[in-house]
């Protein structure tokens, strides 16, 4: 998703509906920003400074699986982002199967105290592919064409719509770039076909099997076919190993976090905070802590409910 982003970026946030309607926002106007800024670890999808006479920065998401954690996610980066930048931030999470749309996934994060009094309410902008016409992809820059098999499409109106991608690539896209673009549609459509549909559907693409990244994603399936009864009996255990290494990423990035905008506002922490921040183990914790930053004046004041 980075890569296709990349090819042209004012078309996205046109199709995310980011650029102004009275200032034309043209593609050297949009930098990508370094997303390994010390404040957002790496983490955030994707993150572009927009100029012009309206600037700001466009953080967008991108959401294949469940995560009911992603609405404190999109919040911790549109805060920390505006910090680092001065300017208003726009988040979008653009969710690319259903499976990512979970219950309480909203757009808006209300947090309240406990007398119940609101003091935060967020709101980001979320956009469901698969609900979205396959003609406005269709339609859309070269670089959004490889969503349109994960768009409101019937499986039976494939082959035309992959007409229509081929001839819209072939007459506008440059060979190197049309090869990575067929990539690009045949990954994605693992989001919702079986691999045997979209290896029928692009098949007959010029050029597809000149593609290096096409090349090693047949040569991983055919390992993938040898290695398979083993994987039945280690499945289990590698998807506990995952998660736990998942979760243990999570709540270290979350403590880089904490302590780098911690030493910018508060100075350098004590061996105990150290301590007390390394005990921790509750992302969410770690995540409220992160916005109780800029209310507090000391880290101890900031740690007193974990004394």
């Amino acid at each position: 998703m980075k890569y296709l982003l990349g090819m042209r970026p004012k078309a996205w946030l046109d199709f995310l509906g980011i650029s102004s309607s009275d200032v034309e926002l043209l593609d050297e106007d949009v930098d990508k920003v370094d997303t390994d800024l010390s404040t957002v670890t790496a983490a955030a999808d994707l993150i572009l400074r927009v100029r012009g006479d309206a600037p700001c920065i466009a953080h967008i998401e991108f959401q294949a699986s469940a995560d009911r954690r992603v609405d404190s996610r999109v919040l911790r980066y549109n805060v920390l982002l505006g910090h680092e930048h001065d300017l208003p931030v726009e988040s979008t999470l653009v969710m690319l199967r259903k499976e990512a749309d979970v219950p309480g996934v909203t757009g808006r994060v209300i947090r309240r105290r406990q007398n119940g009094r609101g003091y935060l309410d967020f709101v980001y902008e979320i956009v469901r592919v698969w609900e979205r016409p396959v003609d406005e992809f269709l339609n859309s820059a070269p670089n959004l064409l490889p969503l349109a098999p994960l768009a409101a499409v019937n499986p039976a109106e494939l082959p035309s719509v992959f007409r229509r991608m081929d001839s819209r690539i072939a007459a506008e896209v440059a060979a190197a770039d049309a090869k990575e673009l067929w990539t690009s549609v045949f990954v994605l459509m693992g989001l919702r076909y079986d691999r045997g549909l979209a290896e029928k559907l692009v098949q007959g693409v010029q050029g597809m099997k000149e593609s290096v990244t096409y090349q090693w994603i047949v040569e991983q399936g055919i390992q993938e076919g040898l290695e398979k009864g083993m994987e039945k009996g280690m499945e289990k255990g590698m998807e506990e190993g995952l998660e736990k290494g998942r979760e243990k990423g999570e709540l270290q990035e979350a403590r880089k976090l904490l302590l780098r905008l911690g030493r910018r506002r508060l100075g350098e922490p004590g061996a105990g905070i150290i301590e007390t921040m390394q005990s921790i183990e509750s992302l969410q914790s770690l995540e409220d802590l992160t916005e109780r930053i800029l209310d507090v004046e000391t880290w101890s004041d900031l740690f007193a409910s974990f004394s």
